[in-house]
C-alpha cells in the first residue's frame, strides 16, 4: 500500500478504506473475504477500551445492534448470496450436515447436528447437545423471515464470524463447493455493508 500521511483523526478511516479497495481488486474470493474481514474487525473493535473487551462474539453482537438500522436497510435476506446460509447450519468445525428445512424446528435440527458429530440420543452428552441446540436456534432465527430484524442481522454476522474462524483455523477446504461458496457469499455481504458503515463508525462514536 502507498505510504501517505493522514491526519490522526482520519487514520482509522483511511486504513479501512485502503483494505476495502484492496478487497474490491481481489479476484480470489478467499483473499477478498480476508480483506473485507480486516475492515469489519477494525470497525467492531474501534473505540473499545480494555475494560470493554468482552468476547469477540459479544463485540460483534453489540456492533450489529448499534448499527442495526443501517444493516437492515442494506442487506436483502432474499438475495442469492444468502441461499447457502439458509440451506444448512454453519458448524465450528469441518463437519457439515445435510441440507435442512429450518421449518423442521430447533429440536429436529439440533438432533441432526448431534448425529452428524457421531452421537446418538441414547448416549446423549448434554453439554454437546446444548451446543448443537444453540447452533440450531441461530440457524432457525437466521432463516425465519418472522424473526426480529435486529436479531436476524446479528445472527447473520455471527455466522460469518464462524465461517471466518473455520477459515483462519484451518477448517475450511478450498475444494468443496459448500465451503468456498460460504466464503464467497460472506465476501459479497461484507462488500454490500462496509461502505455504508465506515463513515458512521469512524466519525460518529
Amino acid at each position: 500500500m502507498d505510504s501517505i500521511n493522514y491526519s490522526y483523526e482520519r487514520y482509522p478511516y483511511e486504513i479501512a478504506r485502503q483494505w476495502f479497495e484492496r478487497g474490491k481488486t481481489e479476484e480470489d474470493n478467499v483473499f477478498r473475504f480476508v480483506s473485507y474481514w480486516i475492515v469489519f474487525n477494525q470497525m467492531y473493535n474501534y473505540g473499545v477500551n480494555d475494560y470493554e473487551r468482552t468476547t469477540e462474539t459479544d463485540r460483534i453482537a453489540s456492533f450489529c445492534r448499534k448499527h442495526a438500522e443501517t444493516l437492515i436497510d442494506t442487506i436483502d435476506f432474499d438475495a442469492d448470496y444468502l441461499n447457502e446460509f439458509k440451506a444448512r447450519p454453519v458448524i465450528s468445525s469441518h463437519h457439515t450436515v445435510d441440507e435442512l428445512d429450518w421449518r423442521g424446528g430447533e429440536d429436529y435440527i439440533a438432533r441432526k447436528i448431534y448425529e452428524k458429530l457421531g452421537r446418538r440420543n441414547g448416549d446423549r452428552d448434554n453439554v454437546l447437545y446444548n451446543k448443537c441446540f444453540s447452533i440450531a436456534k441461530e440457524f432457525v432465527g437466521l432463516c425465519d423471515y418472522r424473526s426480529n430484524p435486529k436479531k436476524r442481522i446479528t445472527l447473520l454476522f455471527l455466522t460469518i464470524y464462524r465461517i471466518r474462524c473455520n477459515l483462519f483455523h484451518g477448517m475450511k477446504n478450498l475444494q468443496p463447493k459448500r465451503d468456498f461458496r460460504l466464503i464467497s457469499d460472506s465476501a459479497d455481504i461484507l462488500e454490500e455493508c462496509l461502505p455504508v458503515l465506515m463513515d458512521g463508525v469512524f466519525r460518529i462514536r
